[in-house]
């Protein structure tokens, strides 16, 4: 994510803590999230640690659009654990490597939308 740092700035207005899973050991991770009430984070391995999170956790999950994209696979796990689960989209702001693994960015002020619906 190209603009990381000013999503992360962002979400730090809201008082959520910002940490990176890998980390943590596998029983800290589980711990840490089975106590989180709203998750951000990049579409990834670190947003499957929601599955340790309780029923009803709010989430934005953070990727890159791409066209035709399959996003059935958070939604329908996220979906069977009880989670609310909301995508945050943004644009590729390269054209080069697989298109799987370019950057792409984060629209500040939807991201500051979403924050808001979830941390409310």
């Amino acid at each position: 994510m190209e603009n990381a740092e000013a999503v992360e700035a962002a979400i730090l207005e809201y008082g959520f803590v910002s940490l990176n899973p890998a980390r943590f050991s596998f029983e800290e991770q589980v711990a840490i999230f089975s106590e989180a009430q709203c998750i951000v984070a990049p579409v990834g391995a670190a947003l499957a640690n929601a599955i340790f999170s309780p029923s009803g956790c709010r989430i934005v999950a953070l990727a890159a659009y791409y066209e035709n994209a399959n996003y059935y696979y958070f939604s329908n796990l996220m979906g069977v654990l009880g989670h609310q689960l909301h995508y945050l989209v943004g644009p590729h702001v390269s054209r080069t490597g697989d298109i799987l693994h370019r950057d792409y960015t984060i629209d500040i002020d939807a991201l500051h939308t979403a924050l808001r619906q979830i941390a409310g």
